[in-house]
């Protein structure tokens, strides 16, 4: 072999052993990626990449694992360099280069960080979860998923305080954060796109009723929620609160069409007050209501008055009727719905209306107000329950009544303070936000009319949309109860209703004196003895 096939075959095998050493450089920490994630299903490859791009973010890796804990001393006497932090030996190689391209100052100094420590110990308070299935908007997709932070002893202020660089980090359209019962973390809701609005996509009319009938009185299916389930009224005092075309009538009309097969069993009694004459006037033909008062003109007060006297009373004589049996543990404390003991259910429309028309009346209207709080107050556990709609719902013009209303339903309306008032501090800041709802119109087919904030029994509020009864369902509901005709309610012509104007609102604010809102049983000036 002459001297120059040995260069030949020396330069060949240099080439392969620089290509080689080239290939395994390149391939490598592909492989090692490959094989770490190669168990990994789509939608968990999804999160993981979401979370190897958020820890190439210095403010969020700095943050949850601070670089002082991960520095080492550089040792310059014994010429040792500092031991480089190679990026193919991580799972997150970006992020471990973009630590590494932050600290390369720290070559020159007297510490150095390890980076790949860092990111280890950041990625392991943080979790990606794409959401559910029955979580996810209209245009489901990976693009919308959670983010958890564990707090390990961060406060949840400095978790929060990150947010504008999670958005900025990973593009997204909207980050959210979520209440949680695990204090020990922080979670949002991220997206990368806008989410098409489920419940402004999807509306639901006959069909939800006819899909959800009734199995318990104690519990009306009426509304789904954001994520596609079921939201059932807990029969109980409720409040519906929303301002004009808001969808307040959802609720009510679903009510009626709901307790409608009970009504002609004789397990539910229906009485109605409409002072705007639009939500009932249509059922003075149907024998669902056993009675019904329909606009406010001069002679509709008083037999408004007479109607609330006369639940009142109902309640009274069933309080006295009520019987303990110790030995059945049977207290008393609440009824089954039948038809010796039927569920009452007094409906009124425009509650604030009806109050400012009582307050005319002096003291006679002023003891009608007490009845309806002392109703409130006392006619749950007897089956008598009050169903009201109002525009406003302010401390002075439901005075001691407002607590009584453990139901309430809060639709589009424009005050931040009542949002949280009634679906709990920080409800807005946490995406709850009532005041926030687009507004519905006939221009945009209504498509927000019926979308609202409840309350689960753990406290959290919900997003739901109330199914929609149309004008044809509710003649459809009339006509299939219809009254004979020589029973049917005459409905007479009358004053045009009028809106409250603001000085209205303001000369009706010392229509309810008394004690405090947490002095619940007493009765104020009527003197009403509370039930024994």
């Amino acid at each position: 072999m002459d001297a120059t096939q040995i260069i030949t075959l020396a330069a060949v095998g240099l080439t392969v052993l620089v290509g080689g050493a080239v290939a395994v450089r390149l391939l490598l920490p592909r492989l090692i990626r490959k094989m770490a994630l190669r168990k990994l299903n789509e939608a968990q490859l999804a999160e993981f990449d979401v979370l190897a791009e958020l820890l190439e973010n210095g403010e969020v890796v700095d943050t949850l694992a601070p670089p002082q804990a991960f520095q080492v001393p550089i040792d310059r006497e014994s010429n040792k360099k500092p031991h480089q932090q190679k990026p193919w030996l991580s799972p997150y190689p970006e992020a471990v280069k973009a630590a590494n391209k932050r600290r390369k100052h720290e070559l020159k100094g007297k510490q150095y960080t390890l980076t790949r420590k860092q990111i280890a110990a950041a990625a392991s308070m943080v979790s990606v979860e794409v959401m559910p299935e029955a979580l996810q908007p209209a245009n489901a997709g990976p693009e919308h998923f959670f983010i958890t932070f564990q707090l390990r002893g961060l406060t949840e202020q400095k978790i929060k305080g990150l947010a504008p660089h999670i958005i900025a980090q990973l593009g997204l359209h909207s980050l959210l954060p979520m209440p949680s019962s695990d204090y020990r973390s922080v979670r949002f809701e991220a997206h990368t796109v806008e989410p098409v609005d489920r419940l402004t996509n999807e509306k639901h009319g006959r069909d939800f009723f006819e899909a959800h009938p009734v199995e318990n009185l104690a519990s009306i299916p009426l509304a789904v929620t954001a994520n596609g389930e079921v939201w059932n009224y807990p029969t109980h005092h409720g409040l519906i609160l929303g301002m004009t075309g808001s969808g307040k009538g959802s609720p009510l009309q679903g009510l009626i069409r709901q307790v409608a097969p009970a009504v002609k069993e004789g397990r539910v009694r229906l009485f109605g007050i409409d002072p705007k004459n639009s939500e009932f006037k249509s059922f003075s033909e149907s024998s669902l209501f056993e009675q019904l008062v329909l606009g406010q003109a001069e002679d509709n007060v008083p037999e408004a008055m007479a109607l609330i006297e006369r639940t009142y009373d109902l309640m009274m004589k069933r309080g006295r009727e009520v019987r303990v049996n110790l030995e059945d543990a049977d207290l008393g404390r609440s009824l089954d719905y039948t038809t010796e003991t039927p569920l009452i259910l007094l409906m009124i429309d425009e509650l604030l209306s009806l109050l400012i028309a009582f307050q005319d009346r002096g003291k006679e209207g002023k003891r009608c107000i007490t009845l309806l709080t002392t109703i409130l107050a006392q006619g749950r556990s007897l089956g008598v329950i009050v169903i009201a709609a109002t525009q406003e719902a302010d401390k002075e013009l439901l005075g001691r009544m407002r607590n009584n209303f453990a139901n309430v339903i809060v639709l589009k309306q424009p005050s931040a303070y009542f949002n949280d008032l009634f679906l709990g501090e920080g409800a807005a800041a946490a995406g709850f936000d009532s005041t926030k709802i687009a507004p519905a119109n006939k221009s945009n087919g209504y498509a927000t009319a019926g979308i609202g904030f409840v309350k689960e029994e753990t406290g959290n509020p919900v997003r739901v949309r109330f199914a929609y009864s149309s004008d044809r369902d509710i003649a459809d509901l009339v006509l299939a109860n219809r009254k004979p005709l020589a029973s049917r309610v005459q409905v007479q012509e009358e004053d045009p209703f009028e809106e409250p104007t603001e000085k209205d609102i303001e000369e009706s604010w010392g229509f309810v004196d008394g004690p405090e809102e947490d002095d619940e049983d007493d009765n104020g000036e009527a003197g009403l003895p509370p039930i024994k």
